[in-house]
């Protein structure tokens, strides 16, 4: 019975060992899937792999329906070293591509699964790539933000745009109204009909610029997006933003609340004088207290001297 139980404590420890030494690891996201490829389509995806342990030996092959179209920036075979690492994995569908659906796999494969430098849990990960090629273009964009900037001659606009659609795409007009600090006034007004586009399945910054004299200070710019959504091109408002902004070295002195003094409270002159009234009130307080003390010391010192009469 001795000697079982010191087998079991023997495998225990080899076992805690073991699981000392593992290496657990993952991907991130788990599937690709677009299903609005037009033939001659180009779609890229940023992947992560990530792990908690040593270095890993990697191997990675395609398998499925499309392996031809699919590439990714890493070698064949790679030392993944670091906690984390990304893989951009894109897809180039042929011009004469087929209407239809495809599905692949990249594999990830741990050539050193089972070494002196640990157990890798899980040996192979898998990549899902679900694709559909149609031949209708899709229009499905969206602006995420904009921003303004001005160095007192040019207005500069970004427009940061997100295009899943299939075709280069993004904002139709961009509707510009620049106001004073105090957002009362309008000081100047252009619309731009030629934003620019961004190519399809990205997401990328359009720049554009004005032309505009602005004097050192605050500014606000008001900034709408527009789209359009119909043959009659109607307009729809994509996103309408207010965007504060600087010029020059004014602006740098003032630019704590928009156009509201930036030093609030009180001045180092007036902090001088109520310290030296506060000071002044503590010494009246003394010595009305040291007053009031001693007129308390003489009452019953005459007090007892009634007693002993």
């Amino acid at each position: 019975m001795r000697h079982k139980l010191t087998i079991l404590l023997a495998l225990s420890i080899l076992a805690a060992a073991g699981i000392a030494d593992a290496v657990s690891w993952g991907i991130s996201p788990p599937e690709i899937d677009v299903q609005t490829l037009l033939p001659g389509s180009h779609y890229e995806k940023i992947i992560y792999l990530s792990k908690d342990g040593n270095d890993m030996e990697i191997r990675y092959e395609i398998s499925g329906d499309i392996t031809e179209w699919i590439t990714t920036d890493a070698k064949d075979a790679f030392v993944f070293e670091n906690k984390q690492m990304p893989v951009k994995v894109s897809i180039d569908v042929p011009g004469d591509a087929e209407i239809g659906k495809y599905n692949t796999i990249l594999s990830f494969r741990a050539t050193n699964h089972n070494s002196a430098e640990g157990i890798v849990l899980e040996p192979v990960l898998q990549l899902r790539i679900n694709t559909q090629v149609i031949n209708k273009k899709v229009s499905d964009y969206e602006v995420i933000s904009s921003s303004a900037s001005s160095n007192g001659n040019i207005l500069q606009l970004k427009t940061q745009v997100k295009n899943n659609g299939n075709i280069a795409d993004g904002p139709d007009k961009l509707a510009v109204t620049v106001f004073d600090k105090y957002y009362q006034n309008a000081i100047y007004s252009e619309e731009i009909n030629s934003v620019g586009k961004i190519e399809p399945f990205t997401e990328k910054t359009i720049d554009n610029e004005l032309h505009l004299s602005l004097e050192p200070g605050q500014y606000w710019a008001e900034v709408k997006s527009y789209g359009i959504i119909n043959e009659e091109k109607t307009y729809e408002t994509l996103k309408e933003e207010k965007i504060y902004f600087e010029v020059g070295n004014e602006a740098a002195i003032n630019s704590a609340d928009y156009g509201k003094p930036v030093h609030s409270g009180i001045s180092s002159k007036s902090s001088k004088y109520i310290a030296a009234v506060l000071l002044l009130m503590l010494f009246i307080g003394i010595i009305l207290l040291r007053n009031r003390n001693t007129k308390k010391t003489r009452f019953s010192k005459k007090r007892k001297l009634r007693r002993k009469a």
